[in-house]
């Protein structure tokens, strides 16, 4: 598109054009790529890895991901690499919205983001109509991990310093894929920074990892406990984490384990393996064997009982080494909100997205 100044009579007539400047207008996808792991069995892209571990659902993990063809954003080859992540329930194209988003965002900040990003989809809205229905969409976290592991693996071959920023169940992708990536090789630290954005993850995944563990009923009863106590280990820089007392969205995560006691994402459902993550079938017929679902069962960790309620990362401070908490309302979030980062305008949000994502990830 091309711009004149032109220079008129007061009648309206041309005297001369003084100037023109030509101006490429873009779409904001154009500035980074998107990858997905959003694969199917059908598709070529999605390669399983059965795991049968006595009365265990069976994990297939989307081992594959690839550049989305319709949005292959023109990415400048920069050292600096952000990787982002959408959370649960978010549609294929609705995740593509809020990507663009929130690399808008963080390019209009003062001295704003000019690293490549990479945007990473996941099936994260799998059974959301007509009600939606969060477990499965746990598991489906699980399942693309890998394809984040390798993502990242290839980045960091390029010499890329990657930084990584996801919300809410988004989050789980990203530790388990940095779980996977020390279980590897613990000498290379393939992730500079950690961004959490009210993260829908239970905070037991970095309690330090007990050692009086003897046998594999007591693995497993410990649960989502320390699944992630070596990522602070794992990285080199800081494990940021925005958290909102009041979130509704956590709230009702909160609510889903200890008064629904709903199926796979219970901190007792959960099994320590070496390297994978299995989800106790048994567990799963719960709600029809303990109604309340508050007294103490035996299938719930050790520290999950009726007085004892787990909290999502994103739901507070966790006190780990390494890690830097902020409390999302002292930088212009509502109370209850889960997601004003990309609801609210960007004047109310500024602050926040200056101070806790843009110098952690540029």
């Amino acid at each position: 598109m091309t711009i004149q100044l032109v220079v008129k009579n007061s009648d309206g007539s041309q005297l001369f054009v003084g100037d023109e400047v030509t101006v490429d207008l873009k779409n904001s996808y154009k500035f980074f790529q998107t990858y997905t792991a959003r694969g199917t069995q059908t598709d070529a892209s999605y390669k399983t890895e059965r795991l049968e571990d006595g009365g265990t659902i069976r994990i297939e993990q989307v081992e594959d991901y690839f550049l989305a063809s319709s949005e292959s954003g023109e990415i400048k080859g920069d050292n600096q690499v952000l990787i982002y992540l959408h959370g649960y329930n978010n549609t294929n194209s609705f995740s593509s919205v809020t990507f663009q988003g929130v690399f808008k965002r963080l390019y209009r900040l003062e001295n704003g983001f000019r690293g490549d990003m990479i945007a990473f989809k996941w099936d994260g809205d799998q059974y959301t109509t007509p009600i939606p229905l969060f477990d499965p969409n746990v598991e489906n976290a699980f399942e693309s991990s890998k394809a984040l592991k390798e993502l990242i693996k290839a980045q960091y071959a390029q010499g890329k310093t990657i930084n990584i920023a996801a919300h809410s169940l988004g989050n789980l992708v990203v530790l388990d894929a940095i779980r996977r990536l020390y279980l590897e090789n613990p000498k290379i630290k393939y992730v500079n920074n950690i961004v959490h954005i009210e993260a829908a993850v239970w905070n037991s995944v970095y309690n330090q990892r007990p050692t009086n563990l003897t046998t594999r009923e007591e693995e497993q009863r410990t649960s989502w406990n320390h699944w992630c106590a070596d990522i602070p280990n794992a990285i080199s820089g800081t494990i940021v984490n925005s958290h909102n007392t009041d979130d509704d969205a956590l709230g009702a995560m909160v609510f889903n384990e200890n008064i629904i006691g709903r199926d796979r994402y219970n901190r007792g459902d959960i099994m320590v393996t070496n390297q994978w993550p299995t989800f106790n079938s048994w567990a799963m017929s719960r709600p029809f064997r303990n109604p309340n679902n508050l007294a103490y069962d035996k299938s719930r960790a050790p520290d999950s009982a009726a007085t004892v309620y787990p909290i999502p990362i994103g739901d507070g401070a966790i006190s780990v080494p390494g890690v830097i908490n902020y409390r999302v309302t002292l930088f212009g979030w509502d109370e209850d909100s889960h997601s004003d980062f990309r609801t609210e305008h960007l004047d109310v949000v500024y602050k926040w997205y200056k101070t806790c994502v843009l110098d952690y990830v540029k």
